[in-house]
């Protein structure tokens, strides 16, 4: 069974993912930059919007998109290469 179901869904995980690490790591540090007059550091707020973003798109194509795993890039690219191989096998027997 496949589990990705479109291109660009294990950069949106990695994404997410990083993201909430990122932000959990940079709310540990002492050294840093903060966002005006508030307790939020400015890499937290690019991480989490990287987060944000990414868990977004994320559910954005899983609703929108609930095709089957043949139409991914990978896919068709492995496809035409085994048509060319079959053709070519055809070709040499003749």
């Amino acid at each position: 069974k496949r589990y990705r179901k479109y291109d660009g869904q294990l950069f949106l995980l990695y994404l997410a993912w990083y993201g909430f690490g990122r932000f959990w790591i940079e709310g540990l540090r002492t050294d840093s930059l903060y966002l005006f007059d508030t307790n939020l550091r400015i890499s937290q707020l690019v991480a989490a919007l990287s987060m944000g973003a990414a868990v977004y798109f994320l559910v954005r194509f899983k609703l929108r998109k609930s095709g089957s795993s043949n139409s991914l890039y990978v896919n068709k690219t492995a496809q035409i290469e085994l048509a060319e191989i079959d053709q070519t096998t055809n070709n040499d027997k003749e």
